[in-house]
Parts: C-alpha cells; structure tokens; sequence
C-alpha cells in the first residue's frame, strides 16, 4: 500500500471518529436540556399548587385563577416562557395545574 493511501485512510477514520464524537455530544447536550426543562416546569407546577393550597387554607376556597394568586398571593408568573393550564374544579376541590414550556424556549 503507498503511502498516500495510508494517509487517507487515517484521515477518513479520524474524521469518523471525530463526526461520531460530535454527535454523542450533542445528543447528550439535547437531551439534557430536555430533562432539565421537564424539571424546571415540574418546580413551576409544584409552587403553583402550593400558592393555591395556601390560598384554600386562608379562604376556604380555590382561586379561579392564577392570576388571582399573583395579584393577592404575590406569585410571579413568566408567562413569555411558560404556559399555565389551570382548571378549576369546584370550590373546595384542588385545581388541574400543568405548566408547559411555550415553543422556542425548549
């Protein structure tokens, strides 16, 4: 084999490896900012429930809304990045909360 032949072929395994190497990263950056997001809106949803269970303790009722929670409880909502599904449900029934991520921010 001459060596040019050689040369190549070391350089077509050693930019495999490098393509390869590349995409396990960014595999594993992508996927790592999915599961942190997932965490993040889980927090989100968890402080919202806990605002409302405050607010059922000191009423005696559910809010209606979340923004009845920012404007008498003081809780802070990002609504350019996240989207607030809150359904009440009676009264005295706790509320369906989710907390989405908005398109863009992922």
């Amino acid at each position: 084999m001459n060596k040019y032949k050689l040369k190549n072929i070391q350089l077509l395994v050693m930019l495999s490896i490098s393509i390869v190497t590349l995409v396990i990263i960014f595999s594993s950056i992508d996927s790592y900012q999915n599961q942190f997001g997932d965490l993040e809106t889980d927090r989100i949803q968890e402080v919202v429930e806990k605002y409302a269970v405050q607010c059922y303790a000191t009423e005696g009722a559910y809010p209606p809304n979340v923004y009845y929670l920012q404007e008498h409880y003081g809780l802070i909502l990002d609504e350019d990045k996240y989207i607030y599904e809150y359904e009440p449900v009676a009264e005295n029934i706790k509320p369906v909360i989710q907390i989405f991520i908005k398109p863009g921010f992922e």
